[in-house]
Order: C-alpha cells, then structure tokens, then sequence
C-alpha cells in the first residue's frame, strides 16, 4: 500500500507539471465513484449476512416487540422491559408501508411479500441498523478519502477536491435519512405515532459522531457541515411534529368504539406504551420538544428531565380529557364508573412501573395523589350501583316491632307478614339483577379486581346477615324457599363471579 501511494504522488506531480492540474478533475470523479460503490458493497454485504436477503439488520429500532432489548452500538446500551407486540408490529407494517424505491428494489414489496406478521418488527430494525452502519461508515470512508488526498492533491486544491469526492455519497446517506422522516410524517398523518421513536437512534448516532464529521469537515466548505446538520435538524423537527400531533390526536380521538365490559381502552394503553418508550431516549428530549423556560421547573439541571416531565403531563392532561368524554358514551352510571376506574388505575400503575412518577414528580409532585383520589372517587360512584339492593334490607321504615322480633314465635300480622315477604322478593330481584349485570363488568387488574369485590362484600354482607338473621326465624310463609332463596355465604359467592363474564 506505501508503495502504491508513493507512486501515485510521482503521478501526481507528473501531471501537475506538465497537464497544468486537469487530472484533480478525473481524481475526484473516481474517488467519488469509489465512495459510493464502497457504501454499496457495504448495504450488499450486511444483507448477505443478516439471514435475510429482502432487509439489513438492525438493532437499533424502538420497534422492537417483547422480543428484544433496545441496543445502540454507537451511543449505549439500553435495555428495557417487553412492550405489548400488537401496538408495535402495528407501528411496523405502517411504517413499512410508506417504503419508497431503493435502487431498483421496491421496500413496500418486500413487506408485501412477507406473510408472516412477527418478521414486520425484523424489517423495520434491520433497515435502521442498516441506515446507522451507513453513517458510520461512511465517517470512516470519508476520513480514509481525506488521508489520501492530503498526500497526492496540494493543500491549494485539497478544499475543492475533497468537497468533489464525498459530495454524492454524503447527499445519498443524507437523502436516506430525510426519506425516513418523510415516512415518519405520512404514518404520523395517519395517527401511527410510534414510528416517530425510530428516529431516535438515528438522531442520537448523529450527534454521537458529530465531532468526528466535524473535523473531516475541516477541510471542506461550510456547505457539507450544514448538508449533515440540515439532517439532524429535520429528524428534529420530524420527532417533534410527530409528538405534537400526538397529543392533538389523543384530544380528538376518532375511535368511537367503546369496551362494552367498562375495562382499559386501547387508547390508555397505546399511550402509556409511547410514554414509556420516550425514556429510552431522554438524553435528547430537551433539544427535541424544544421547551421554553425549562430552568424554571428544574432544580437540578436536567433539562431533558424536565422536558420529559413536561410533555407527560400534557400527554396525561389529554388523555384524561379524552377518557372523560368517552365514559359519556355509557348509559349504565356505574359502567361508566368502572370504566373511568379501569383507566384511571392502570394510567396510575403504569406511572409507577415505569417509574414515571418520578419523572413527572418534578413538575406535578402531587400527581400520584391526584390518581388516587380520582380512583377513590370512582369507587364510591360505582358503590352507589348497591343502593337498590340495601334498600331492601337497611330497613328505614322499620316495619317490625322490637317486640316482635324479640318474641319471633308471635303471630304476626298479614301486613307485616307481607312487608318481610316483600323485602325478601325485592332483595333476592336486586340481587340477581346486580349480578346479572355486573358479572359483565370488567376488571383487568387482579388486585384491583379482589379488592372491589372484598369492599363489596364488606358493604352489603354484615347488612343483609343481620336482615336475615332478624327476619329467618319468623313463620312469615309456608313457602320460605321462595324467599328465602340466598344465603348471606350464597350472596358472597355471588359477588365472587363479578366481572367475570364466564361466570
């Protein structure tokens, strides 16, 4: 190699001599096929070797599944927790379906071509990794150019010839990337917000290699400092845009299909999936949203923190606002209220799980009570659901003597005879009918599910035990099975088939 480079120096001053300097022209026209064809052969090979001859592989994308962990060779490593596959392999057949042509290969056929559902999250992160190996190689690429020509062009002519040699290689990497924020904005037109995550690992390796461009860009003009910056500044704006129409869409959510069981909408749970990926790339939130006057919510200068905060309360504040309009929806109060139960609870865990609380805390440090008192506050609507049946049994009227029910052997009169026989019918309708109904219900969270059947039975068996215990013994009819129909152990077991359909 040291010998064939000395000899090309010798060309280099033989034609400088005496072809008075045309030969950098032809220089810088092969050397920047050369680029190209070396980024080429690069895609062609990582193609080869990814088992997969349709994509480049990838481990950089968000959209990852339950399968995988995040991984960022260039930047860090950042693992988390299994996401629900369904919301993402969504993101990655949208995402997909905006591919344009590449070189002869249509991208949007090879998904087409593609039967199985779980390989959409494999095109997706392999043509990320892909795109991100280009970048870096093409770094490397352009630090070997530029070696080169220091030791056969004269530093008189190095600016004009180096800007030659990269600048169509540079365009086409640059072209990629802008292509996948073109994709990004159509799928975010179409409400498919999660694509947008996919630019982060590409924003982030950016900035990663930024100072190495930097000082190759050295010897070039201003012109391909700012190509490569044009680039970071539209994944930007791209990310941006993407997470603002977010919120708007959560707002004005279109889908009008409501739970008919009351449990999570798909819309909580979408939200707190992209809430929760956004914290594998906080480091860049603070440039991204672009928040005005973040210092005055930050204590302990994190930025991106705070700018993380402020975007979940935003996120959260539409969510709410949209639960709230949807719960209207419900003719059944009490569904309504389990309703805004089953969201309010699982907003709350997944805060916890995530360890968003403590992100938000920063800008809300009383979100988490909020989120308590509202879940305390559906619970005692939805306790209301009892009414028509402890009216039965709480017995306002009292209808029997304290002397009668202390001497139950006592002939009692036809009409309190039939008071008990009404109170036991009205009960026993109540019951059925409160059972028929809310074993419809749905509560998703065990814990919260056991825990709202418990205060159920705290809130109406001590009453009715002591209805029963009161009423049982009295020779009020010949036919005491048709009143006596339950048990106070029957009624608790009645309670344990809510919100259990199956039951």
């Amino acid at each position: 190699m040291k010998k064939v480079i000395e000899e090309l120096i010798l060309i280099a001053n033989w034609l400088r001599k005496y072809r008075n300097g045309d030969f950098t022209s032809v220089y810088a026209t092969i050397r920047s096929k050369t680029l190209v064809q070396s980024l080429k052969n690069l895609k062609e090979h990582l193609k080869s070797c990814s088992g997969n001859s349709n994509t480049l592989p990838a481990h950089n994308s968000p959209l990852l599944g339950g399968r995988r962990n995040v991984r960022e060779n260039a930047v860090r490593r950042t693992s988390r927790r299994g996401i629900q596959n369904v919301f993402m392999k969504k993101a990655s057949a949208a995402f997909m379906k905006y591919s344009p042509a590449v070189e002869g290969t249509v991208l949007g056929q090879r998904f087409q071509t593609s039967l199985l559902p779980e390989t959409k999250d494999d095109i997706i992160e392999q043509e990320l990794e892909g795109y991100l190996t280009s970048i870096s190689a093409l770094c490397k690429l352009m630090q070997s150019e530029l070696q080169l020509m220091n030791k056969i062009i004269i530093p008189s002519e190095q600016v004009a010839v180096f800007d030659r040699v990269v600048q169509q290689a540079l365009d086409n990497v640059i072209s990629e990337g802008e292509g996948l924020a073109t994709r990004v904005r159509k799928c975010a037109a179409r409400h498919e917000f999660s694509t947008a995550l996919s630019l982060f690992p590409v924003l982030r390796h950016l900035n990663a290699i930024k100072p190495e461009f930097d000082g190759i860009f050295q010897k070039g003009t201003s012109e391909l400092r700012s190509r490569l910056q044009g680039l970071t500044t539209t994944l930007q704006f791209t990310i941006n845009k993407a997470l603002e129409e977010f919120v708007d869409c959560i707002k004005s959510d279109p889908d009008t299909k409501m739970p008919k069981d009351g449990t999570v909408h798909e819309l909580t749970s979408n939200v707190m999936i992209m809430l929760e990926q956004l914290q594998d790339y906080m480091d860049m939130l603070g440039t991204v949203l672009n928040n005005q006057d973040l210092a005055s919510f930050n204590d302990d200068g994190d930025i991106n923190k705070t700018a993380l905060a402020r975007y979940i309360m935003r996120v959260l504040s539409a969510l709410g606002l949209a639960l709230q309009s949807k719960s209207e929806s419900y003719n059944d109060p009490y569904l309504k209220a389990i309703f805004r139960l089953n969201n309010l609870h699982y907003i709350l865990k997944a805060l916890q799980r995530t360890n968003l609380i403590e992100i938000v805390s920063k800008c809300s440090p009383d979100l988490e009570d909020y989120y308590n008192d509202q879940i305390c506050d559906q619970k005692r609507i939805y306790s209301q659901s009892w009414s028509r049946v402890l009216h039965y049994v709480l017995e306002i009227d009292k209808p029997i003597s304290t002397t009668l029910t202390q001497a139950p052997t006592l002939k009692l009169k036809d009409k309190d005879r039939q008071n008990i026989k009404d109170k036991f019918t009205g009960f026993n309708k109540e019951m059925e009918e409160i059972y028929r109904i809310q074993k419809a219900y749905a509560i998703p969270d065990v814990e919260l599910r056991e825990s709202l059947k418990h205060d159920n039975k705290e809130f109406i068996l001590p009453k009715y035990q002591m209805f029963y215990d009161k009423y049982a013994s009295f020779h009020f009819t010949k036919n005491p099975e048709k009143y006596l129909k339950y048990l106070p152990a029957d009624v608790s077991n009645m309670i344990d088939k809510f919100f259990d359909a199956a039951a």
